[in-house]
């Protein structure tokens, strides 16, 4: 652990730019994956000095994803892409998937030696990495993981004492839900406009 670093600053720059990049991104705006790539650098220092090595895994993707996220977006219409949805055989797959990777991961961890994965941590990671690619090819249903992620992750953050993360992560749960409706209207929008504007 690093004694002359502020810690508790950097956690604070951390929260601001994630909550901005959330807010943004529940609005559909490109400019959000800066505010996302700075943020995540943050939280992997953070999450370094607490040894919460599925969260430094899981923010150094956001920051990889956050590039790639810009990347597609950009690449659309006038910078823009429709939000979309898988076919729900895809949705099953990807969550069946999901669930025995962080069950495989957790029996696997017990034979790791000096490193000890929580399970919570496993699950949130995980999951969190599915939710991040969603987000990042605007999968509408990403917003769903989302609402059960930060719920999870408000726990995890006040196990490690990171009052501040989890006071955001519960500010991040209703932006979560905000950003499903929002996004569901515009994807209902780009399937049946004229149904919307009758």
């Amino acid at each position: 652990m690093i004694n002359w670093f502020n810690f508790e600053l950097l956690e604070w720059v951390a929260i601001i730019t994630t909550f901005i990049y959330n807010y943004l991104l529940t609005r559909e705006k490109i400019s959000c994956w800066i505010f996302g790539i700075f943020s995540s650098v943050a939280g992997c220092i953070l999450f370094a000095d607490k040894q919460l090595w599925g969260q430094l895994v899981l923010y150094l993707f956001y920051a990889a994803m956050g590039v790639y996220g810009w990347w597609y977006w950009y690449g659309g219409v006038n910078h823009q892409r429709p939000v979309k949805n898988w076919p729900a055989i895809t949705q099953i797959l990807v969550l069946l998937c999901g669930l025995l990777f962080s069950a495989l991961l957790i029996y696997a961890s017990a034979s790791l030696d000096g490193i000890e994965l929580k399970p919570l941590d496993v699950f949130i990671t995980i999951f969190s990495l599915i939710a991040t690619y969603k987000e990042s090819r605007k999968i509408l249903t990403g917003w769903l993981y989302w609402i059960v992620l930060n719920g999870l992750s408000t726990w995890l953050y006040m196990q490690a004492n990171l009052q501040g993360m989890a006071f955001m992560a519960t500010i991040y749960f209703f932006l979560s839900i905000s950003g499903f409706y929002n996004w569901r209207k515009s994807y209902l929008l780009a399937k049946h406009p004229c149904k919307l504007m009758a």
